[in-house]
């Protein structure tokens, strides 16, 4: 009997001391909700009748309700889409296949003039100066060939179209238009009348050379890319103005250059400044050979027709900016 009774004494012990432990630990956590449920009698063992009515466990249990927002966080708003002077992450790095480009340069022609001659096949005709004009009549020495033409350096604006058929080969289409002007040096024509020196204004031009070029690039998807190329150039020649000299167009009444092919050579690079944004620097060099007519119908004072030729082989720098479609 004193056993049964120290046994149900210490069952009594434990448990309460379970209780109170678990009362201690369970404490309430941010978010969950708190639930209170008294413990029936059956959960002892010998516990006597009664005493744990008033004895309550506190359970934790986890629910989906969330914390109010901090007032402190500010959170930033969507960005938009990517600027046209933005480079964003959907930004492409360099330049590679599929790309369109539209460029717009100063560009500067530098005309060489390598191999020029002037030729006044009828001679200076004294009496169309002086005196009535005489037919087939020419001071000696003014027959033939001699001095040398050049035309002057002009700066222009130039337009270019750009696709890249793959990473690295790239097709240029460039058009430009610019006005030169012509001048002979220590010709045949030396006459009291003229320029004792031989130097001649022959006149103005405006030339339209269309060039289309195959470059390769280098280092595609790169912002810095340089490339080399060639290509075709044809020389269109408009707006000609025979030169005044002896302050009419007695001289030269008339002025026609010959369309001419060239071939280009180009050398130049891309670096990418901003977004979609390059900056083009580009240097070709063209081997331009053509001919100059002047008085090709009869002229009293030069007795016939003169005919000049000039190398201009002109070297192009431009300089750019140009954007990808």
């Amino acid at each position: 009997m004193k056993r049964l009774v120290l046994r149900t004494a210490l069952t009594a012990a434990l448990g309460f001391s379970a209780t109170a432990a678990m009362a201690q630990t369970a404490q309430p956590v941010p978010g969950q909700a708190v639930v209170t449920q008294p413990y029936s009698a059956q959960s002892y063992v010998g516990q006597p009748v009664g005493a744990p009515g008033a004895t309550r466990a506190t359970v934790a249990a986890t629910t989906n309700m969330q914390a109010a927002p901090d007032p402190t966080v500010h959170l930033a708003p969507p960005k938009g889409p990517c600027g046209i002077f933005e480079t964003c992450a959907s930004t492409k790095i360099g330049l590679g296949k599929g790309d369109f480009l539209v460029r717009l340069s100063a560009l500067g022609a530098i005309t060489n003039n390598t191999s020029t001659s002037v030729n006044i096949q009828g001679g200076v005709n004294p009496t169309a100066l002086k005196g009535p004009y005489i037919p087939g009549a020419y001071i000696p020495g003014t027959k033939g060939t001699g001095g040398r033409l050049t035309a002057t350096n002009q700066v222009m604006p130039e337009l270019t179209f750009e696709y890249f058929f793959t990473d690295h080969i790239a097709l240029d289409l460039i058009a430009a238009s610019e006005r030169f002007e012509a001048k002979a040096h220590n010709t045949r024509a030396k006459y009291s009348g003229l320029d004792p020196s031989g130097n001649l204004d022959v006149g103005s031009f405006w030339a339209l050379p269309p060039t289309l070029t195959v470059s390769y690039h280098f280092l595609p998807h790169e912002r810095f890319n340089p490339y080399a190329g060639v290509g075709l150039m044809v020389a269109f020649f408009h707006n000609t103005h025979p030169g005044k000299n002896l302050g009419v167009n007695q001289l030269f009444n008339r002025l026609k250059l010959q369309t001419t092919p060239a071939v280009a050579f180009e050398f130049g690079f891309d670096y990418q400044l901003v977004g979609n944004w390059f900056l083009n620097v580009d240097v070709k060099q063209a081997l331009l050979h053509t001919n100059i007519y002047l008085n090709r119908h009869i002229n009293k004072l030069t007795n016939g027709p003169v005919h000049a030729r000039d190398s201009i082989n002109p070297t192009l720098v431009g300089m750019g900016i140009e954007y990808r479609f």
